[in-house]
């Protein structure tokens, strides 16, 4: 029998509960655990094909007694977190989405005026808004008044736009007929 069924086998024969990928290492310790005996001292393995030695190696560090050097081991960098690729990705994304959220709340001061003379006599607000999976806003703004607005909600104004009905002319005569035309919806002025 090899070494790893005589532990199995000894193993059943405590009758001790175990996974059946347990390292030969662990089962040792648990079989002597199970009869009182100290843990036995495990060799040193070999670091595996997918483990690589750390190039970064920054001082020898000496560890002395009265008597003489005991050892001398380097010591690594003090803080040898990498951070993974996956949270440098996170971490950048979240960096671009605070950007565009500084862009988008960044204010101007505007006065935004409806050019839309069947609703000019009675409407004095405007409700304007905008949203994105990662934030959003919306606002009544007062029209013909200077306010101070976010830069996507005056994007938001300066692409609005409405459809009007212009007559269709050919060969310069009115055919009769309508055209549907777009047309902006709102004109805007900056101030200081």
């Amino acid at each position: 029998m090899s070494e790893r069924e005589n532990l199995i086998a000894e193993a059943h024969d405590l009758e001790l509960e175990f996974k059946g990928n347990i390292s030969n290492v662990k089962l040792a310790a648990m079989i002597a655990e199970a009869k009182g005996l100290p843990a036995p001292v495990d060799e040193v393995a070999p670091p595996g094909p997918a483990i690589k030695d750390d190039p970064e190696v920054t001082e020898e560090t000496t560890v002395e007694t009265t008597e003489e050097v005991v050892e001398t081991t380097p010591t690594k960098d003090k803080n040898p977190k990498k951070e993974s690729p996956a949270a440098a990705a996170f971490t950048g994304r979240r960096k671009m989405i605070a950007d565009a959220r500084e862009r988008a709340f960044k204010t101007r001061v505007v006065t935004i005026t409806n050019k839309d003379s069947r609703e000019n006599e009675f409407m004095t607000t405007a409700y304007l808004s905008f949203e994105n999976q990662h934030f959003g806003l919306s606002k009544l703004v007062p029209l013909d008044v200077a306010v101070e607005l976010e830069e996507a909600l005056i994007k938001v104004a300066k692409s609005t736009v409405m459809t009007l009905h212009k007559d269709e002319i050919i060969g310069g005569k009115r055919t009769g007929n309508k055209v549907a035309t777009t047309v902006k919806k709102f004109a805007i002025s900056y101030g200081e």
